[in-house]
This record gives structure tokens, sequence and C-alpha cells, in this order.
């Protein structure tokens, strides 16, 4: 036999062992995200996402009412925010809130414990307090201003400024409007408006 009837030989020998043996392959488990790539026979388990469990408040927790007392307090501070803060200082339902759930550690009012129900009111309470006193300083501090200008105004229109420096030194030991208390400045207020009047 020549040596190519010899190789044809080799050759059907390969090719019909391949054919009568084919390759066999494991199956393959995987897991992960599920981005796979292989060859052969793959099983992919599944498995579903964990669930998340939903917090749901329980004897443990604030009453339904003392909550609504709470949110009730919360809207009080922001109420009063419109009064003694500057449009760009005023936090809003949202800051407020916020703020609360920062320093308790909770994402809804009824998930507060029970046990810190008293320490939020007084939190709360001492807010309602600081806003409280921050309003009424403003309201004064706008008061004053007004009663200024009217007197400044009025007073260099009328020609009386060497008469109102007399007045205020005469009549409180004073050399300026802003020596004088509330009820000295609506005298000084009411005696220019008086001047005016009789022009």
């Amino acid at each position: 036999m020549d040596r190519k009837e010899q190789l044809k030989d080799k050759l059907r020998l390969i090719v019909g062992n391949e054919c009568s043996s084919p390759q066999t392959t494991t199956p393959t488990s995987i897991n992960g995200n599920h981005n796979v790539v292989a060859m052969g026979n793959i099983n992919i388990e599944h498995k579903p996402a964990p669930v998340v469990q939903k917090l749901v408040p329980g004897e443990q927790h604030i009453s339904d009412q003392q909550a609504y007392e709470i949110k009730q307090l919360v809207e009080k501070i922001v109420s009063l925010e419109r009064y003694s803060k500057a449009d760009a200082a005023k936090l809003g339902y949202a800051g407020v809130w916020s703020a609360f759930k920062r320093k308790f550690r909770v994402t809804r009012y009824q998930l507060l414990p029970a046990e810190q129900y008293e320490q939020a009111i007084h939190y709360l309470l001492n807010e309602v307090g600081k806003q409280s006193q921050n309003g009424k300083e403003q309201s004064q501090n706008e008061w004053r201003k007004r009663r200024y200008a009217y007197i400044h105004t009025n007073v260099k229109k009328l020609g009386l400024q060497e008469e109102k420096d007399d007045y205020l030194a005469i009549n409180f030991g004073a050399a300026s409007l802003k020596e004088l208390n509330d009820d000295e400045l609506q005298q000084v207020y009411a005696w220019v408006a008086k001047k005016k009047q009789a022009r």
C-alpha cells in the first residue's frame, strides 16, 4: 500500500471515530447576574430578588394621635418661618421634616419609638419657641424701621430738624431716635404726625 492510501485510511479512521464517539459535556450550573458566555448544556438556577420587608408601626411605636401632634408641630414651625427668616434661610416643610428625620432616625412619624415621644415633643416645642422669638423680633424691627422712615421723611419735608432734636433732648434726654424705647419712639411719631396734620 502506497503512502497516499495509508493517509486516506488514517483520515477515514479519525473521521469514523469522531462520528461514532460524539463529545459529551457536563451540564453547568451558574449563579450570578445571568450574563453568560458558555458552550454546551447550561442549567441556570434562577434565584428571586430578595424581598424588602416593609416596616409597619407596632406597639413599640407612637400612636396615630401622637404622630398627628408631631406633624402639627412641624407644620407650626414651617408657618412661623414665614415671619422669622429671610426667604433664602427658610427650610419649608421638607427641610423641617428632614431635620426631624435625621435627629430621630425615622422615615415616618408613625415609626418613632414610643419611648422617644416626649423627647420629640420637647425638641419641636423648642424649635417653635425659637421661631416665635425670631418672628417677634423681626416684627418689632420692622415696626421700628417704619417709624424711623416716617419721622425722617416728614421732619425733612417740614423743615423740623432742629425742633425734632430739641424735642428729643428735652423729653427723653436723647440725641437720636435709636436711643428711644418703643413707647418713646411712638410718642415722637405721634408728635411728627400732629405737626404734619397742622400744616
